[in-house]
């Protein structure tokens, strides 16, 4: 077994993002109002199109979806993780830190368990390293900077076989108005993954994707996928809950996921 080696930030990340708003040219009005306000409008008009949860609880309705699983995070708790190469899981970054302490967690201590259905799994793997990006900086409360850049690209410690199913592959940003699907572990419901058809992915507002999908803790790290001819494809991962309104943020892949696989091959 490789010996595990320790976090990385990607160098070839593009510049922080987020947190500065622009006025607008009226006098008094801010432009980050403006934006939460339409965030408020889209919220109520498509909440009530958003899917509810179903939960896979069957080995047909699982296998479609077996490259989802649970990270398992020991001393730290778990989040929801998506296999996308047979050897690269994409989950949030703040899962592989731990919530007292701050500091990352020995890729050693981390698990993925595809498929986790009520304590059995398709496959586990182990992480040898993890990349996160460089300007990710750990925070118990989400801002809209660390919510940008929360993601996480673990390597395993070799390929996982998870036929007959397949990776999810990545795929480009997701335009407004786009209907996602999210598959998610989270808070009373750990043992079996949970499907949400139909979300509404709203609009970016300061390089974060809002999204009309359910979300509570467990969920971090959850794919949003983004479903066309050549199948579903993960676009973003779920980072937080949208505090006061229906759905959660997550983090755009780009221009981030690149720099991370970069960084793992080195």
């Amino acid at each position: 077994m490789i010996s595990p080696r320790p976090f990385r930030t990607a160098r070839a990340v593009v510049g922080r993002v987020g947190g500065n708003h622009r006025r607008s040219g009226a006098k008094g009005v801010d432009m980050h109002d403006i934006m939460k306000l339409a965030l408020i409008l889209a919220c109520l008009a498509t909440s009530a199109l958003t899917q509810p949860l179903q939960r896979l609880l069957g080995e047909d309705a699982l296998h479609p979806w077996a490259a989802i699983g649970r990270l398992n995070v020991q001393g730290a708790g778990f989040c929801t993780a998506t296999l996308i190469a047979p050897d690269l899981v994409l989950t949030a970054a703040h899962c592989v830190f731990h919530p007292v302490s701050g500091r990352p967690v020995s890729p050693d201590r981390i698990h993925f368990l595809a498929g986790w259905r009520k304590g059995d799994y398709i496959a586990h793997g182990r992480a040898r390293a993890v990349a996160i990006p460089e300007h990710y900086t750990y925070s118990p409360r989400p801002t809209d900077e660390t919510i940008a850049t929360d993601l996480a690209l673990i390597a395993l410690t070799e390929p996982l076989d998870i036929a007959p199913s397949q990776p999810i592959a990545t795929g480009p940003e997701t335009p407004p108005g786009t209907a996602v699907s999210v598959i998610s572990y989270g808070k009373g419901r750990a043992e079996v993954p949970s499907l949400q058809e139909r979300c509404t992915a709203l609009f970016h507002v300061s390089a974060i994707l809002k999204v009309t999908c359910h979300a509570n803790p467990g969920t971090s790290g959850a794919p949003v996928l983004l479903t066309g001819a050549q199948g579903p494809r993960v676009t973003a991962v779920i980072s937080a809950i949208t505090q006061g309104l229906p759905g959660a943020q997550a983090a755009p892949l780009q221009p981030h996921l690149n720099a991370l696989i970069q960084d793992l091959a080195r």
